[in-house]
């Protein structure tokens, strides 16, 4: 009996140790399997492409044609896959003002009901974890699909930025780690590393847009030029993209009612030794825009002195060139601050000032309705 049970328990030991065997093989060989998937599905996704021919639309070259990053990204798009871009037509159908006169901004909902209506395929992408952004871009910014990517993150790294707004995909590079876009304030190709890119998303909303024309819509436009060069980015895209983040913050606070923490902020970008890079036009508009948050603080005489002289004696020969800038604009002169001056007169009842700025107003805005209506109440 002894001898029995010794066999029995030699037997049995050989039976485990076999299936240990069989069970570590299939162990071994079902993880060298997904190791040997992963590798492969890395090599599928591994991207390192830029989209050629995209135009860029911004702060650079269209300012005072459609001052939105909303308005200009979708402008990146519709030019891109060659349809009709018209920059004022875009702002005034996505940027409104509430009862307060305020400017509203478009969510990424409304733009992509916008190239659904126009007749483009779209697809949205969020999520509230991090992580996934960079490989959801990348099924469009590739070189089978070449389809740009509209994204909505946080302007800038720097922390006291909150401004959110719109940008645009144009590359993507796993072998360097960064993505490149067309960015309002920011320029032409912009270079972003992954690790930034990712920390700009709002941490609970992580949202992108990929639009392309269906068939239909697709054999009525020319469709994308592929041929078609990147301009050189200009000196003053390095050196006054956070500058205009900040005069951004300045306003989106303005457009919320907080004035005082706006014109703290707008009077900082506004003394920033980098202001005196912008071409004259630029700076006109600029401190017109400081006058009306004076204005509407009800500080007039600070508002009157902006105008008189800060903005009024650089306001001419504004469509000279200016330095890689080129001509910024093809007016002369501008009728805003002079608009300004004659609202701040009017509501002081001095109507023979409050007359002779809105006069100047249509001498160079002719067809311009509010001067005219106010010129008939002065009467």
């Amino acid at each position: 009996m002894l001898q029995l049970k010794i066999k029995m328990t030699k037997k049995t030991r050989y039976i485990i140790i076999f299936s240990i065997l069989i069970i570590t093989w299939g162990v071994l060989g079902f993880f060298g399997w997904k190791v040997y998937k992963k590798k492969q599905v890395n090599n599928m996704q591994q991207v390192n492409y830029l989209i050629p021919g995209v135009p860029y639309y911004g702060f650079y070259n269209h300012y005072f044609d459609a001052n939105s990053l909303a308005a200009t990204s979708m402008a990146d798009n519709l030019g891109y896959w060659g349809d009709g871009v018209n920059l004022p037509d875009l702002l005034n159908t996505f940027i409104k003002k509430d009862e307060k006169g305020n400017r509203t901004y478009p969510t990424i909902l409304e733009i992509k009901n916008f190239f659904q209506e126009k007749g483009y395929e779209t697809y949205s992408w969020t999520a509230n974890e991090p992580g996934g952004e960079i490989n959801e871009i990348k099924k469009f910014v590739n070189p089978d699909k070449k389809i740009p990517v509209i994204v909505f993150q946080k302007q800038s790294t720097d922390p006291t930025s909150s401004t959110r707004e719109f940008r645009v995909v144009i590359g993507v590079f796993d072998n360097q780690q960064k993505v490149i876009v067309h960015d309002h304030d920011f320029g032409n190709n912009y270079e972003i590393s992954y690790q930034d890119f990712e920390s700009m998303f709002k941490p609970d909303a992580r949202t992108i847009l990929a639009v392309w024309p269906k068939a239909e819509l697709a054999s009525k436009l020319r469709g994308p030029d592929y041929s078609k060069q990147y301009p050189k980015r200009l000196q003053a895209m390095d050196d006054l993209g956070e500058l205009l983040v900040r005069g951004a913050e300045a306003v989106r606070l303005f457009n919320k009612g907080e004035y005082e923490q706006s014109l703290q902020l707008y009077q900082e970008f506004i003394t920033d030794l980098k202001f005196s890079h912008f071409p004259p036009a630029h700076q006109v508009s600029f401190y017109t825009f400081l006058a009306q948050i004076y204005s509407r603080m009800d500080k007039m005489d600070e508002a009157i002195k902006v105008i008189n002289e800060k903005a009024l004696p650089i306001n001419h020969n504004l469509s000279q060139s200016y330095g890689e800038w080129g001509s910024p604009v093809n007016a002369d002169r501008f009728w805003g601050p002079y608009n300004v001056l004659g609202m701040i007169y009017q509501k002081k009842g001095d109507k023979e000032l409050a007359k002779n700025n809105f006069e100047e107003v249509l001498k160079i805005n002719p067809g311009y309705g509010p001067a005219q209506k106010a010129l008939e109440q002065l009467k």
